[in-house]
Formats: C-alpha cells, structure tokens, sequence
C-alpha cells in the first residue's frame, strides 16, 4: 500500500502506519478481507467509496459478506447519503463491529 494512495480520513494514518509496519514485516501484502476485518476490528466504519480509496476494495458488499460467512461475525450496517458522482447524493451501505465482535475479530486476526 503507497503512502501517496492512502486516504487519512477516518483514521486511514493510523492504519496506513500500522500497514507499513506489518509490510516490513511480512513481504506478501494482506488479504483484501484481512484488510476490511483489521479495519473493523480497529473500531472504523467503513462505506464503499472509503473501502475503495483507503482498503482498494471495489466491492465492499462482497467481501463484508464472505467475512460473515467464513467467521460468523455479525457485522452491523445502516443506510447513508454520501457525495456521489458530481456531488450528488447517493445511498450506500456503512459497516462496522459492535465492541463485541471487534473483540472477537482481533481473535481471527490472531
């Protein structure tokens, strides 16, 4: 993950830092549903612009679901308005961990 590509929004420095560190560490970058759930278990909430621009997730919905299926994690959501294209709002779906599940979470990354 390039340091110039990484969104500083909603917390994107602390887990761009926490990236790097775990780069030095291990050469093979993570899994894309390691990046979501690592995002999550670190209490962020995510839509589908923000996975795209901070996790290089095109499609949030996907990879949320698979997590849930593979962990049996309940991964909460809601409906929001966001800027869409030409600033026009657009309805996109928000995920995040209840304090619960991200404990539960922080396991499965173990």
């Amino acid at each position: 993950m390039r340091a110039a590509n990484r969104n500083a929004l909603a917390g994107g420095a602390a887990q761009g830092a926490k990236a790097e560190r775990e780069e030095a560490l291990n050469p093979k970058p993570a899994t894309k549903w390691r990046r979501v759930l690592d995002a999550l278990a670190d209490g962020r909430r995510l839509h589908r612009f923000q996975a795209e621009r901070q996790l290089h997730d095109h499609c949030l919905h996907s990879t949320v679901a698979g997590i849930t299926r593979n962990t049996g994690l309940h991964i909460e959501r809601r409906t929001i308005e966001v800027a869409g294209y030409m600033g026009l709002p657009t309805r996109v779906r928000e995920y995040w961990l209840s304090p619960e599940e991200r404990r539960r979470a922080r396991a499965i990354l173990r």
